[in-house]
């Protein structure tokens, strides 16, 4: 079971309410256990509160729709009221009847530690803690009655000074609790919740947009990383390819040199080998010359010997 959309009482309202009636049950309860030897005392009133707390506090376990837990809840604001009202209008009843079996203690053990000057069962608890120590620590001077009577008295005050408290408590809840939205109200909420919403919206969207710019800067500056590696490459491609140019300019004018170099050898060649051609042209035609006459002299000379 849950709240619905315009319900004003929340879990929490719930749970602190059911705390403080269980707390105010146990408390009526130990008032009426301190009463357990006072046999004619008349506890129908402190009864009356216990049967109140208990039938509230069970018809809240079978509510089922959330919304309907608000009346239990509100009905019994006059209830306790009305239970506030009885111990504070017998609250100074209620400490003189306490005080008496303490005043017995006091006037038989004379215990310094057993301080009832300026005592209340309002709203100071810790005193009656340390009245209940004060009892018990003194137990073995008094008969058992007495100390009986000192024990339930001590256990009354502390369960009314929390009673006190608890029924206070109980006020800060019920002051807490907002009233049921009107018509209008359930308008405002649903455009508050709208704009709630588009606040969320608009939060999720503004992160999302800086995550972008974020990651935009991060890819931007990579980018413009990569761009000037890439136009410093491009810068040492450029002077490297300009460097091989050069070199290879040189190469090919050395190269061209040697080649004409190479042309004028070739024609110097050409004309050395024709001059060397005439040259043995002629020396052929002087051999032949020379064969003839030396078989023209080779014929006389035959001639004359014969």
């Amino acid at each position: 079971m849950f709240p619905e959309e315009f319900e004003t009482l929340t879990i929490d309202h719930c749970n602190k309410f059911r705390q403080n009636l269980r707390l105010m049950f146990f408390d009526i309860q130990d008032i009426c256990f301190s009463y357990r030897d006072d046999k004619d005392k008349d506890l129908s009133q402190w009864i009356s509160f216990t049967n109140d707390i208990d039938s509230h506090t069970k018809s809240l376990l079978f509510i089922e729709k959330f919304a309907n837990r608000r009346e239990p809840i509100e009905n019994f604001k006059p209830k306790s009221e009305n239970i506030y009202n009885f111990i504070n209008s017998n609250c100074d009843d209620f400490l003189k009847e306490i005080l008496v079996p303490l005043y017995e203690i006091l006037d038989k053990t004379n215990d310094s530690g057993l301080i009832l000057s300026n005592l209340n069962i309002r709203d100071d608890i810790k005193k009656w803690d340390e009245i209940e120590k004060n009892i018990r620590r003194v137990q073995d001077k008094i008969d058992k009655s007495l100390y009986s009577r000192a024990i339930n008295c001590s256990i009354r005050g502390k369960a009314i000074v929390h009673l006190f408290l608890v029924i206070k408590e109980l006020n800060s809840v019920y002051s807490s609790i907002p009233n049921n939205m009107t018509e209008e109200e359930r308008k405002l909420f649903v455009l508050q919740r709208e704009v709630e919403s588009l606040r969320r919206q608009v939060k999720v969207k503004d992160t999302q947009i800086r995550q972008l710019q974020t990651e935009k800067s991060k890819l931007q500056s990579k980018l413009d990383a990569e761009i000037k590696a890439h136009k410093d490459d491009i810068r040492k491609a450029y002077v490297e390819f300009t460097r091989k140019e050069d070199e290879f300019k040189q190469n090919y004018n050395i190269l061209n040199d040697r080649n004409k170099e190479i042309e004028q050898n070739a024609h110097n060649l050409k004309d050395q080998n024709e001059k060397m051609k005439e040259q043995n042209e002629k020396i052929q035609a002087k051999t032949l010359q020379d064969d003839q006459l030396f078989q023209q002299i080779l014929s006389i000379a035959n001639s004359a010997f014969l």
